[in-house]
């Protein structure tokens, strides 16, 4: 249960970091408006912590039970 949470943490700093820097490229690029960027922040930074905290558990909970499947036969390439 330690190694879940260890990779739950890291994953939703990874994305955290990765939306981020996402939403900043598209602002220096002028896809999106600085202004409303910067007016709407909390409310883009709410629904992006919305979605980690929905999906991230999802991911990692799926992948440990893919992981623990002893039926799944690894080969050494």
């Amino acid at each position: 249960m330690e190694k879940v949470v260890s990779l739950e943490s890291h994953l939703d700093m990874w994305m955290t970091d990765t939306c981020n820097r996402y939403l900043n490229v598209l602002t220096e690029l002028g896809v999106v408006d600085k202004k409303k960027v910067s007016k709407l922040s909390k409310q883009i930074l709410g629904k992006r912590n919305e979605m980690l905290d929905e999906y991230i558990p999802i991911f990692i909970e799926e992948t440990f039970k893919l992981l623990e499947n002893k039926d799944v036969e690894t080969k050494k390439i």
